[in-house]
């Protein structure tokens, strides 16, 4: 399937991520290194985490036009705030452990 037939099914980012995750549920997604192993999670995961995320962050206030600033290396819980964030229409504003704190001001 095209991007352009893909496009026209969803939209938002948020409707693709929620039609994956349930549509490939039992599928691995993303592994998170654990020593010499890998940890995999499933969509189905994924979806759980950001639905969970979500509610505690509307809970907390946040919503459309917030932004949610994260200070974090890449890792799966990112990805999963990034989603959180876009499926209450906040922003997501990442930021990394090795910048200096002048940067996340």
């Amino acid at each position: 399937m095209s991007w352009l037939a893909v496009r026209s099914m969803y939209s938002t980012l948020s409707e693709v991520q929620q039609t994956a995750c349930e549509q490939h549920a039992e599928r691995a997604f993303i592994g998170d290194r654990k020593g010499d192993t890998f940890e995999w999670k499933t969509y189905g995961d994924f979806g759980t985490d950001i639905g969970r995320l979500s509610k505690a962050l509307h809970n907390l206030g946040v919503g459309k036009g917030d932004a949610v600033a994260c200070i974090s290396t890449n890792r799966y819980e990112w990805a999963v705030g990034n989603y959180a964030c876009l499926a209450l229409g906040a922003k997501w504003v990442p930021m990394y452990e090795n910048q200096k704190a002048t940067d996340w001001e």
